[in-house]
């Protein structure tokens, strides 16, 4: 999830502030999850809406995402 997070987080052009702001967290949670920390699920929810992806694209454990599950 850390590298999906971060990537995505980057790919929008965001800060670690700025999606903090947006999930109501500090800006160390946003770090501490990127470097490999856990979240609650609430959190990781509010993340993955944020982001614009769904909660498998955020957690998946293999390189699979849900789109390309939904192309095989």
């Amino acid at each position: 999830m850390n590298i999906r997070l971060k990537k995505r987080r980057k790919d929008l052009g965001w800060t670690q502030e700025r999606l903090a702001k947006i999930v109501g967290v500090d800006r160390s949670m946003i770090s501490k999850i990127e470097a490999g920390g856990g979240c609650s699920m609430d959190l990781g929810i509010k993340l993955a809406k944020a982001l614009g992806v769904t909660l498998d694209d955020l957690f998946a454990l293999d390189n699979e995402t849900s789109a390309t599950r939904d192309s095989a």
